[in-house]
C-alpha cells in the first residue's frame, strides 16, 4: 500500500484490492481502480496529477478535480 498527500487535509492511498482512494479531510472515496485483479503498490503526485502503479504492470493516472473557480493554465 502506498500513500501521498497533495495538501493538509488531502490523502491518496492505494490498496491491496486495486483501489486508489482519496480522503479530503471529511470522507473517503474511491477515485480510480485497477481493471486487473491485484494490488496497487505505490502512488505519487506529479504536476497536479496522481499516478498509481501495481501488479501486472498496471499504471493508473488520476486528475483531481480543480477547486471551484480554479483554472488550469
Amino acid at each position: 500500500t502506498g500513500a501521498c498527500s497533495d495538501g493538509a487535509d488531502s490523502l491518496y492511498v492505494t490498496t491491496e484490492t486495486g483501489l486508489l482512494r482519496h480522503y479530503d479531510g471529511r470522507r473517503w472515496r474511491t477515485v480510480a481502480f485497477s481493471a486487473f485483479s491485484g494490488p496497487l503498490s505505490a502512488v505519487t503526485l506529479v504536476d497536479n496529477c496522481i499516478w498509481a502503479v501495481g501488479a501486472k504492470g498496471v499504471i493508473i493516472q488520476h486528475q483531481p478535480d480543480q477547486p471551484d473557480g480554479a483554472r488550469e493554465e
